[in-house]
Order: C-alpha cells, then structure tokens, then sequence
C-alpha cells in the first residue's frame, strides 16, 4: 500500500490550499444560494412611468379613465397645441415614456358593445412597462364594459372599475409540487455543489495525481516491483477517500448551517443521494485530467473550462428555464444537467412533481457519465503505459 500511503503523504503538503478552496467556495456557495433565493423570492412591483395624455373626448368616461391612471402613473395632461417633433423628443430623451390620445367619440364607443374604444398610444419602444401600462388600460375597459353588460349604469360602472386593482396584494403565489421545503435555501446549496466540488478536486485532488504521473516518477515506479493494476487500484481508492472527505465536509456543513430536520428529511436525503452520484463522476473526471503532467496554472485553466462551462450550460448559473432548447439538447451530454434536472424537482422548481422513477433515471445517467470516464481513465493508462 505504498502508493497509497504516498497520496496521502503528498496530500498534506497540499492541506492548506485545500482548507483555503473549501473555506472559499463553501463561502461563495453559501453566498449565491442566499441571493439566488432572494432573487426567487421577490414580488412582482409595477413601476410607475410618465403618461402624457390627450383628451379630445372630453367626456365623462375619458376623465374617469384619466384619474384612473394618475393613481399609478404620473400624468401630464395640459399640454395643447404641440408639434409632433415636441413629442417625438420627449419619448426620445425619456421625458415621456407613453403617450396616450383619447380621441372622440371615446365615451360613445364604451356604451356600444361592438364599437371602438377610440384609443391611440405611442412609445418609443415596447419595454415592460409600456406594455402592463397598456394591459391596465385594457383591463379597465372591458371591466367598464363588463359591468355596463350585467346593467349597471355608466356612473356605477366607472366608480366600481376605478377601484378594481385598488387592492395591492391581489397577486399571490402557490407550490403545487407538495414540497413544502421548496424555498429553502438548502436546495439552492445543493444547486451550486457542482461548481464547487470539481473546482476543489481538480484545484486540490489533481495536483497530487500529476505528481505520480510525471514522467520520472512513472520510469522510476515502473521499475519497481509494482504492479500498474495495484498502482492504478491504490490511486483510485486514495481519491475515492479523499474525495469522500470533501464531500462529508459539505453535507455536514449543510446540516449545520440549515437543519438536522430539513437535512434527513426524504427530499433531503434524496438531494444528498444526487450529490453523491455528481460525486462519483467528479472523481473519474478529475483521474483523467491528473493523467496529464499539468502545472497549477494549466490546472486553473482547464478547471476554469470544465467547471464554467458545465455551470452555464446545465443550468447552475442561469436556472434551465430560462436557457434555449439548443443550449439544452448540448447540456444533455453533460452530467450536471441530469443532476441539476433531480435537485430542480426535489426543490419544486420544476413543473414535474417529484417521480422516483424520473430521479433514479437522472441518477443513473449521471452514473453512466462516471463509468464513461472510468473507462476512458483505464484505457488512457493503458495507452501511457504502451509509450
């Protein structure tokens, strides 16, 4: 067990870079799982613009629909007789960001159920905005309508409509998935696993794999008495305990900082299941990269390009529903996508409720990426040997 004895020898001249990288990227994972939660959480605000207004009507209803709007936008509505040019500036240098012409004939046109509203708006462009200013304008007028239809007059009708969306809390929010754990933060942890286990291992575990397969220590071992199978199994099973301490350290760390209660919860325990899984193939991965005699700065590099890439691919950064299907059918070949696709479930972030089947199929495809890499690391030791 000399090769094995000999990883962990070296491993302790690497200990205080690897504290430094776990402090550090524990830290950023804690960070990015409370703002992201954050940024999950927030209430929908509408914002308020300036509405130039144009009341050729003059009427009963136009006004009505005027001070509708100055309860949620600031109005201008006293300017006459000015250019277009006037206008086309002031949308330009954002004085206005709408402006809205009630022509005539406007009140006539809510009374006649088939008639037009007799409504005209320019924008500069199409912004959020703009456009729930025009949903709010349409809103109250089929609401104005609907009341006319079930026979209300035009006074009730406008009275009851202004005060329709008076009611600030009207939008609210429901889970369907029958987690009740789905905001917590514990899953957003777990969201950010991926990045940070392969930067540490790739960072930490790697070194000491290029330090055995440099080229002099390979003459010298090959040499030797040793057999490369008893090398390769040592190596394998001194990464596989050095890994599994990393790994024990998040899911302790996790229990601490959230709750033993939410942490062998079963969704809970789930989730640590698909840590692992990412776990395994992470170890096969990082074997292949410490086949290669790189130095640190090499290493910083390639682990910049696995771990960046995979994370905005599969949906670590940038959450899977906001990525195209092209970004997506890439992501497929990719491990973090189907370990993604299991947390999103177990966290309710996904439309699926939780399915054991669809959980230990994404688990089993994460596997098969693991075996893949073992392979791949058998023949490549193979092939090393051979030259």
């Amino acid at each position: 067990m000399q090769v094995f004895k000999t990883f962990f020898n070296i491993a302790k001249s690497h200990m205080t870079k690897a504290i430094i990288y776990i402090i550090i990227f524990f830290s950023i994972c804690l960070a990015m799982s409370k703002t992201a939660k954050k940024e999950k959480e927030a209430n929908f605000t509408a914002s308020s613009i300036n509405i130039c207004v144009f009341d050729k009507d003059n009427s009963k209803a136009s006004k009505a629909l005027i001070k509708y709007l100055s309860k949620y936008h600031t109005l201008t509505t006293d300017l006459k007789n000015v250019k277009d040019s006037y206008l086309q500036d002031s949308l330009y240098y954002a004085k206005f960001q709408y402006i809205l012409t009630i022509n005539k004939g406007y009140e006539d046109s809510i009374l006649k159920k088939d008639g037009q509203d007799s409504l005209s708006h320019t924008t500069l462009s199409d912004t959020m905005s703009t456009v729930y200013a025009t949903g709010q304008i349409d809103r109250y007028i089929s609401s104005v309508r609907m009341y006319l239809a079930g026979g209300y007059d035009l006074n009730t009708a406008l009275s009851k409509s202004s005060k329709l969306y008076d009611n600030k809390n009207y939008i609210t929010s429901k889970d369907y998935s029958g987690n009740k754990k789905s905001t917590s933060n514990f899953f957003y942890y777990f969201q950010f696993y991926p990045y940070i286990l392969l930067s540490i291992l790739i960072m930490c575990m790697a070194p000491i794999l290029v330090s055995f397969n440099s080229k002099g220590v390979k003459q010298r071992t090959a040499c030797s008495s040793l057999k490369p199978l008893s090398k390769n199994f040592q190596l394998f099973g001194a990464s596989i305990i050095y890994s599994l301490v990393i790994w024990l350290i998040f899911m302790l760390a996790s229990m601490v900082v959230f709750s033993p209660k939410e942490f062998f919860s079963k969704t809970g325990l789930l989730a640590c299941l698909n840590s692992f899984s990412f776990l395994i193939f992470s170890i096969t991965i990082t074997l292949i990269i410490g086949c290669f005699n790189l130095r640190d700065s090499k290493l910083s590099m390639v682990s910049n390009i696995v771990t960046l890439g995979m994370s905005f691919l599969c949906g670590i950064f940038v959450p899977q529903w906001y990525l195209g299907e092209k970004v997506l059918s890439v992501a497929r070949f990719l491990p973090a996508y189907w370990y993604i696709k299991n947390n999103n479930m177990l966290a309710g972030f996904s439309s699926t409720p939780v399915s054991y089947s669809s959980f230990f199929t994404n688990l089993s495809i994460q596997l098969l990426f693991a075996l893949t890499m073992l392979v791949m690391f058998i023949a490549l030791n193979r092939q090393m040997k051979r030259e």
